[in-house]
């Protein structure tokens, strides 16, 4: 399976014509190119392949249920090495209620380790995809100048996982996990250094209303709640219930850690998840969610210029006949 994903990459591109990605959508009127370009496609279908993996799923059944792969494991090792600098860099005091400039230290300690960070991951054979995998991992931890951090930084490391797909490192028997470890520990990242550096929001209302930095993690983790006998949407009003179960699912875990940061009724700090709350399953909820993150995210000017085009994800039509538009992929 791997080496026929290699494959599949070195049809269009050999192992030495990786490239430094660049920002190519330069105004609104470019959204329409995005919208149908090869890039938005394999992004689209494959966090929509994490969804379907991770049905039905819960976080401490995976890790007990399959050793992950040897690039799985030196990836959670190098998020768990980023983790890890946080200690080197105290926020300064005193700094105003957004945004430690101590942040920047940090990113500054990334952005210079992020090749040597890549290349821990990657086997020999593939050390050339460096040049255009590092930019994807760093995007994925906010912006050093700003000290914010939002939902195109979360699509970002999507991005970096998908190349890793791409190039044939990762597959789908790997999907649930890339979810339940690898996403989990890297939101498990993001959310430290929110609080740690107290970052801003990136946007101004943060993830569109879900949550002010993040939007996958609802997503996933309304797909781990399908078919579950006892926690329907509604089950989130239950404080009890989601402390009792956020340790194994996403959607609950997020929702644990808007209750803990933001003051004042759910109602008033979280009004679009109160009414999701209202929805009838958690299939339902997951449908909806997929819809509202490509209006929101992906068919956002906003997000989308910051998004890196390279040799793997391409501001290329789709192969015509193979094109599937981003608003109605898989069901």
């Amino acid at each position: 399976m791997r080496t026929k994903g290699r494959e599949l990459h070195q049809s269009s591109s050999r192992m030495s014509d990786f490239q430094i990605p660049e920002k190519v959508v330069k105004s609104p009127k470019d959204m329409r190119d995005f919208e149908l370009s090869q890039a938005a496609r394999r992004f689209t279908l494959f966090i929509q392949s994490l969804s379907l993996a991770t049905k039905c799923s819960t976080l401490p059944t995976e890790t007990r249920q399959r050793s992950p792969s040897k690039t799985i494991e030196r990836l959670i090792t190098a998020l768990c090495v980023v983790e890890s600098w946080v200690v080197d860099f105290p926020p300064k005091k005193p700094e105003s209620r957004f945004g430690s400039t101590s942040f920047r230290d940090w990113h500054r300690r990334l952005t210079t380790a992020s090749h040597d960070l890549i290349r821990s991951i990657l086997p020999e054979s593939h050390k050339a995809a460096v040049i255009e995998l590092a930019p994807y991992f760093l995007q994925g931890f906010g912006n050093a100048l700003r000290v914010d951090y939002g939902t195109g930084h979360e699509t970002m490391f999507v991005c970096f996982l998908l190349c890793l797909e791409a190039v044939g490192l990762v597959g789908k028997s790997d999907h649930r996990i890339i979810v339940t470890r690898v996403f989990a520990k890297y939101i498990s990242i993001v959310r430290l250094l929110q609080t740690k550096y107290w970052l801003e929001p990136a946007g101004s209302r943060g993830a569109w209303g879900l949550d002010d930095y993040c939007f996958l993690p609802f997503y996933w983790g309304s797909s781990q709640l399908v078919q579950h006998n006892t926690i329907t949407p509604a089950s989130i009003h239950d404080h009890r219930v989601v402390q009792a179960n956020a340790k194994e699912y996403l959607y609950l875990d997020s929702l644990l850690f808007i209750k803990k940061v933001k003051k004042g009724s759910f109602a008033e700090t979280s009004p679009l998840l109160s009414d999701i709350s209202a929805v009838v399953s958690w299939e339902k909820v997951n449908r909806g969610l997929l819809k509202m993150y490509q209006a929101e995210c992906l068919g956002k000017f906003p997000i989308v210029q910051h998004f890196l085009f390279g040799s793997i994800l391409r501001m290329v039509p789709a192969h015509e006949g193979n094109y599937l538009s981003t608003r109605a992929l898989l069901t």
